[in-house]
């Protein structure tokens, strides 16, 4: 295989990379101070702060027809609290997620409004939409830090005139 397609072929098949890297510009486009980094880190090892940390981590990409791609990604939102206790910590994680949740529905509709800075990927790949499939708890298991992961998946359309893998 020449070294030409080996490149052309690394250029095309980063829509998953792309997409992980505007999610992460849109949180930190942001004056909330939410830390977010692209891959999912155990909490424990993630310098988790009050004012919480976004990671989010690669799922899988399946193509839906000739022109379409989902896309999954996980979004793990992490606080940390002063105490063990529930009912103060709790509320904490509820601000996180109210916050992950509007930055996210401002991301979708940025997209929906075709905003081009927002909705085209460099790879040549438009979002065409993005939405929260699954939330889930972290089952309390490492406090006094809590944590909600997010299942997304987003749906993009290809702008490219090529043949393609998938």
């Amino acid at each position: 295989v020449s070294a030409f397609l080996l490149n052309r072929s690394s250029d095309l098949h980063m829509q998953w990379y792309e997409l992980m890297q505007r999610i992460q510009d849109v949180f930190n486009g942001t004056n909330l101070g939410i830390d977010t980094r692209l891959g999912l880190t155990m909490p424990q090892h993630a310098g988790v702060t009050a004012n919480g940390v976004v990671m989010i981590g690669r799922g899988q990409e399946q193509k839906d027809d000739d022109v379409h791609l989902k896309v999954t990604l996980y979004l793990e939102a992490w606080t940390k609290t002063g105490t063990n206790e529930f009912d103060k910590g709790y509320p904490q994680l509820v601000d996180l997620e109210n916050k992950v949740d509007a930055i996210l529905l401002a991301f979708r509709k940025a997209c929906g409004e075709l905003n081009e800075d927002v909705c085209v990927l460099d790879c040549g790949f438009q979002i065409v939409d993005l939405h929260v499939v699954n939330k889930v708890g972290d089952h309390d298991s490492i406090r006094p830090l809590l944590g909600t992961q997010y299942t997304i998946e987003a749906r993009l359309f290809d702008l490219n005139e090529r043949e393609d893998i998938y």
